[in-house]
């Protein structure tokens, strides 16, 4: 028998399982670009987002576009790896590399010319890069307690500042530029502890040179007395040994710096004796003669001999 050309239910049912007659639903454009996401590379990411903020510290400029590409790839980089190790990354690959590239210009420098360069430096990285890297990380949360901002400033005053003969040359009397100035108070208003570390406690030292008196976390200091402001002191007598000749005169007292110089204690002058010894006589008798001479005494002598008294005449 012929098998009909239309097809029974039978036929239906059985190619069923055929996937080439099987409707598929199509999909939306929209829905696949919302819910399509491009695989990201966090390593490449974060060494896109290095590379440019530390392109920063060299006075390189930055974008509005490349700004908001390098946020959005900090928050992809936080997503992989958290926020405990990116504020890690953060502070060893960005900030250190970063405040050492800073240092670089102002290290070997000393005395007038530190001032000035460090005052450069500063004005390129308080108004230039610090509000870059808190736009770029702002998702960042530092487990500390500290912002971005915060960590930025103190890991610039443990490296820059810190590392710089900036303390010999505020001993030089030397007088800081505005920006300087504004540096150490800046520096001064960020606490990283509590009570305050080693380090900020060099930055109130440095701080009490340009404002005196000042309110320490340790109480009230003034001025430190500066080397050009040294009164230099004579030395009495010759027992002074070699190496005092190097070392810098210990500062007068303010009881030493109000006392007028008619007033001073007079030092006594030790006249000198003069010895004369004279060998007389057959049976070796010595007669000794001492001579005292000086302007405010009159002339005495005194004579011994080895059977005699001793005669003294005035």
């Amino acid at each position: 028998m012929a098998k009909s050309p239309v097809p029974t239910l039978s036929d239906l049912w059985g190619s069923r399982k055929d996937s080439s007659l099987m409707m598929q639903r199509p999909r939306s454009p929209k829905v696949e670009k919302k819910f399509s996401f491009p695989a990201s590379n966090s390593k490449e990411d974060w060494h896109i987002v290095t590379s440019v903020v530390t392109a920063l510290f060299q006075k390189k400029k930055l974008s509005n576009l490349e700004l908001d590409l390098l946020t959005e790839k900090v928050k992809l980089v936080k997503a992989d790896f958290g926020n405990g190790e990116l504020c890690k990354r953060f502070k060893e690959s960005i900030l250190v590399k970063g405040m050492i590239i800073l240092r670089e210009h102002i290290k070997v420098e000393s005395g007038a010319q530190l001032l000035d360069k460090l005052a450069t430096t500063w004005t390129h990285f308080f108004h230039n890069v610090l509000p870059l890297v808190q736009a770029i990380f702002v998702n960042l949360q530092p487990a500390d307690g500290n912002s971005v901002r915060d960590l930025s400033l103190i890991t610039f005053r443990d490296i820059v500042v810190l590392k710089t003969k900036l303390e010999e040359a505020f001993q030089m009397a030397l007088s800081p530029p505005a920006a300087v100035v504004q540096m150490l108070l800046v520096l001064q208003s960020v606490h990283d502890s509590t009570p305050p570390n080693k380090n900020y406690k060099k930055l109130e030292t440095l701080v009490s040179y340009v404002v005196s008196p000042y309110l320490s976390s340790s109480g009230l200091r003034i001025k430190p007395i500066m080397y050009s402001q040294q009164i230099n002191t004579k030395t009495f007598g010759s027992d002074s040994s070699p190496s005092d000749s190097g070392r810098i005169p210990r500062p007068a007292s303010a009881l030493q710096l109000t006392k007028s110089s008619d007033k001073l204690d007079p030092v006594m002058e030790v006249e000198q004796v003069n010895r004369r010894h004279t060998f007389t006589g057959s049976d070796n008798s010595v007669t000794s003669q001492y001579t005292f001479t000086g302007s405010d005494h009159p002339i005495a002598s005194v004579s011994s001999t080895k059977n005699t008294k001793v005669n003294t005449k005035m």
